[in-house]
């Protein structure tokens, strides 16, 4: 037997035109339902990548080197902190894109900071009163507090969870715990470009020494022309000269530099913030006091070593170059009384004396240029140039005139070492702190 379907019945113009509304609707919105949440902006990306270093704590000269040998990055120098240095202040300055002298802080001390496992950091309460004692705003988190979506944050399995400074918006949360990866070393650079395409922003915890540095080469080798990678030695532990290798994409064969220091091939750390800001496009807060990293003449890694050796020793050779102008006076003055008599001598030496002082910061700006000599040679270079110089002086014109020589060659040589970008004096004994993030040009 046959079985018999009923027949249908017609369709009127009414619910064809509800069939059609429905089929319309459908195309436009089930093709959305179908992909990931869409990307705030266009599809540039920024990758601030943290590489501990491998031989302990310091400056990693190894690691700048690697940094060199990594195509597509040009290296440099950054300076991680002002003042006295601390690595949990500079992590802070970092996220912040500002700085000041932690004594300006109350209390000094830089609070303690720990990633919990939802995302948040244990202690960031603590870090916020302490910002508000500081004499003008500071903003901890800015950076990713101004990246929309905020910034994922990706860590080498055994990297401080304190390394997520950088990453956590001003609620100190790296926005959702999903946003934040601890995989094996082995995957740490896939699975930072996987982030990548859903963030604007990255924050990478690289695993120590060699590891690290193969994970900054798959990532750098796995970004797109719009993808800006910053790769530093991680602040380390400890009290050192807070002067750390860098490594900024996309500058060919120049230098990273920036306003905040005017010197070729070395930034400052609070430039790191509005230099993302900038790549992203997102206007940079006026809190920042960071300036974007631009490209300055190139300088290879071991002019930078070179560079970093000098502003370790000029600390330490301050007082030594002082007191050794005033020991040669002295000596100046036992030999030649020795000879002639002190009192036919006496009122010589005080002259040459005198003059030498007026010298000192002359001979002091222009003996870097010899490069950065042992400290006993530095410092009998300066006495003994600045008691003949001042001789010299007193021999071509008469007391007091005699004054005028050391005034005019000083003020000569200032102005033109200042016109020049001030090479020099950043690198004088009697110049400014440099390694200390207090000025770096005169």
């Amino acid at each position: 037997m046959r079985t018999q379907f009923p027949n249908p019945r017609p369709i009127g113009a009414p619910g064809l035109v509800v069939a059609f509304l429905v089929a319309l609707l459908l195309t436009l919105f089930l093709p959305f339902s179908a992909v990931a949440e869409p990307r705030d902006g266009d599809s540039r990306t920024a990758y601030l990548v943290l590489v501990p270093s491998g031989k302990g704590e310091g400056f990693d000269e190894s690691l700048l080197r690697s940094f060199e040998r990594t195509p597509g990055l040009s290296p440099g120098l950054y300076s991680a902190t002002q003042g006295s240095y601390s690595r949990g202040q500079s992590l802070l300055d970092i996220s912040q894109g500002t700085r000041v002298s932690r004594s300006l802080y109350d209390p000094e001390a830089t609070p303690t900071v720990e990633l919990r496992g939802n995302g948040s950091l244990a202690g960031w309460g603590a870090v916020l009163r302490r910002a508000r004692t500081a004499p003008q705003t500071i903003e901890p988190g800015l950076l990713a507090g101004s990246v929309p979506g905020g910034a994922a944050l990706v860590l080498a399995d055994g990297v401080p969870g304190g390394v997520a400074v950088p990453a956590a918006d001003r609620a100190g949360e790296v926005s959702r715990v999903s946003r934040v990866s601890i995989v094996p070393p082995a995957r740490v650079a896939r699975n930072a470009l996987a982030q990548g395409g859903k963030r604007s922003l990255v924050v990478v915890g690289a695993s120590p020494g060699k590891a690290g540095v193969s994970q900054l080469r798959e990532l750098v080798r796995g970004v797109d022309r719009q993808g800006l990678v910053i790769a530093v030695q991680s602040p380390p532990g400890g009290d050192w000269l807070p002067v750390f290798p860098l490594a900024i994409s996309g500058m060919d064969a120049d230098s990273p530099t920036s306003n905040t220091t005017s010197l070729p091939g070395m930034v400052g750390a609070i430039d790191f913030a509005p230099t993302v800001l900038d790549h992203l496009g997102i206007e940079i807060p006026d809190e920042m006091t960071g300036t974007v990293i631009g490209e300055g003449p190139g300088r290879d890694a071991a002019e930078l070593t070179s560079f970093r050796d000098r502003l370790d020793s000029v600390g330490d050779r301050r007082i030594p170059a002082v007191a050794g102008l005033a020991v040669g006076w002295l000596f100046l003055f036992l030999i030649a009384g020795a000879i002639a008599g002190p009192d036919r001598i006496r009122a010589d030496v005080r002259r040459t004396g005198g003059l030498a002082v007026l010298w000192l910061p002359t001979v002091t700006l222009l003996t870097p240029l010899v490069g950065n000599p042992p400290a006993w040679l530095e410092v009998c270079l300066i006495a003994l140039l600045s008691l003949g110089l001042g001789a010299a002086s007193d021999r071509l014109l008469p007391w007091p005139r005699a004054t005028a020589i050391p005034a005019f060659f000083g003020l000569a040589t200032f102005t033109i070492d200042l016109a020049l970008g001030s090479p020099l004096v950043i690198r004088s004994v009697l110049g400014p702190s440099p390694g200390y993030g207090a000025r770096f040009y005169g």
